[in-house]
């Protein structure tokens, strides 16, 4: 215990002393702030809706009609079947797509399903859903009744011109901004991951200076010179975590739909996995450069696979399946759940897996160090 103390307060001075260092503290986690930020501006109530009307009647020119009324959704005519690249390119939220033979099977009382298409997933398509659902079951009750087309016109007339009064009130649909917000935290994992190099830098600095040599001349073990680090850069995580919520949710208003205290323990639970990711390369690197490199090439494509940089659900199945390796995968599951109402208790297997991850790295480092025979010469 005392070596461990000794090595932690050593770490601490040399990671508090320098200026730079500070500079390094403060920007990370403003810049993962203002990240965060960006997306939630991006955040829009309106949903972009494109409608393809192959059908061409009376009823659906009525349909869109009542549509662009609704001040929650922009509609956007389309004119042929060629609007995948739109969804992709983000400039439409989702496509109704209405079928040729749309009114005449409304008319013979029988339901007939539009397409609706989404790269968002049903948390942005529910609503429109929903809307043209009820608008819809309206139109077949009235073919149900009528004989003949001419019949159904006259009925559907006298529906569309009842004097009805509607009151009219405003209903937040929270659901595209918790799409955003979770990729806020998305970034927010990736600047914790980058701040995971601190740990590296300091074992790779130890190595080279045969500091590292030095120390286990004594009688400090392995275990207790890595737990040393991961502790004292834990430290500073957590002073940059404290300055990201002050920003996020006291100066900037950032609502993460999350209760604080839920929010800290699974950010404090990824700052384990983001220590034990820098333990990890340090161990295997031979230079500064190779860690650098070899950091670059674990964080952006795993933040990547795990849905950190947009939705997971964009990418092919498998691998959505092969992502779940990742942790960054399980705390956006976490966050998926929270969002949704689901308590710690509904988390708990998630954070788990978690602090598994951090444990399994750990331990495969402290087995790579204890397997050296010697310490190589580290080329800066």
């Amino acid at each position: 215990m005392k070596n461990f103390l000794v090595l932690f307060k050593h770490i601490a001075k040399l990671s508090f002393r320098k200026k730079g260092n500070w500079v390094t503290f403060l920007l990370l986690p403003i810049l993962g702030v203002f990240a965060a930020l960006a997306f939630n501006k991006d955040a829009s109530t309106v949903t972009r809706i494109g409608v393809l009307d192959l059908n061409k009647s009376y009823i659906t020119v009525d349909m869109i009609s009542g549509l662009k009324e609704n001040d929650s959704f922009q509609i956007v005519e389309l004119k042929n079947e060629k609007f995948e690249s739109l969804l992709k390119d983000r400039k439409l939220d989702c496509v109704v797509k209405v079928p040729k033979d749309f009114s005449g099977k409304i008319m013979q009382g029988t339901t007939s399903k539009l397409g609706i298409y989404s790269i968002k997933g049903q948390t942005t398509t529910i609503w429109i859903e929903n809307y043209l659902n009820f608008y819809i079951d309206n139109l077949v009750s009235i073919g149900k009744i009528a004989d003949t087309n001419d019949q159904y016109k006259q009925i559907y007339q006298g529906y569309k011109n009842q004097g009805i009064k509607l009151n009219k009130i405003s209903v937040g649909d929270v659901s595209k901004s918790k799409g955003v917000t979770k990729s806020s935290i998305g970034f927010l994992l990736v600047f914790m991951l980058m701040a995971s190099r601190a740990v590296t830098n300091y074992i790779i600095t130890d190595k080279r200076t045969k500091t590292y040599t030095r120390i286990f001349c004594s009688s400090t073990t392995k275990i207790q010179y890595l737990l040393a680090n991961i502790v004292t850069n834990l430290l500073v995580f957590t002073i940059q975590l404290a300055i990201i919520l002050v920003l996020s949710l006291v100066v900037f208003k950032l609502n993460f739909y999350i209760s604080i205290v839920n929010l800290i323990i699974l950010f404090l639970s990824f700052g384990l996995v983001a220590m034990s990711v820098g333990v990890i390369i340090a161990t295997i690197s031979n230079s500064t450069n190779q860690a650098s490199q070899l950091a670059n090439i674990v964080i952006v494509p795993t933040s990547m696979l795990a849905g950190c940089f947009w939705p997971i659900e964009l990418m092919p199945s498998y691998l959505q399946k092969f992502a779940l390796i990742l942790p960054q995968t399980w705390v956006l599951k976490a966050v998926d759940k929270l969002q949704h109402g689901a308590g710690l208790e509904g988390v708990l297997i998630d954070i788990l897996v978690i602090i598994s991850f951090a444990v399994i790295l750990t331990m495969i480092s402290i087995l790579k160090m204890t397997k050296e025979d010697d310490v190589k010469n580290i080329i800066a």
